[in-house]
């Protein structure tokens, strides 16, 4: 089971939802959270022991785009499994975050029960992410892009 996680995230209800759903899977689960890539940057040497970060595309100063960059070019930091998401998504978009070194790309669902759902399947599967991206891609509840 995965224990930490980081969300970067600069929608106070997009983080509220993502908290909430975490307490109601494992209140054992630790997620720390950024409002922005330039926070995030800033602090990474505080997140060395994440399991996963959860990267919106779409937060100020520096993007989600520009983080996975940073991430992945970094031999610190480039072993974090990285799923990037956003409210809206494209198959480019997906193709583009995978190359980029991404796990997955994943669109934000309109449901808070299909979100918990979603987080749950991955934080039980562990270290096997894409494993669970792929069959919970494959109940297609959830757009995902591996």
């Amino acid at each position: 089971m995965l224990k930490n996680l980081l969300l970067v995230e600069d929608d106070p209800d997009d983080v509220a939802l993502f908290t909430e759903a975490l307490r109601e899977i494992s209140p054992s689960m630790t997620c720390r959270y950024c409002p922005n890539g330039a926070q995030m940057i800033k602090r990474m040497n505080d997140f060395r022991d994440t399991d996963l970060i959860f990267l919106d595309i779409n937060i100020p100063q520096v993007d989600g785009w520009e983080c996975l960059h940073y991430l992945k070019k970094s031999d610190s930091f480039k072993h974090i499994p990285v799923i990037l998401y956003s409210t809206t998504s494209t198959p480019a978009d997906g193709r583009r975050a995978v190359h980029m070194g991404a796990v997955g790309f994943y669109e934000k669902p309109s449901s808070f029960v299909d979100f918990r759902e979603f987080l749950k399947r991955l934080t039980l599967a562990g270290r096997n992410l894409l494993e669970a991206l792929r069959e919970i891609k494959m109940d297609h509840r959830h757009k995902i892009f591996l």
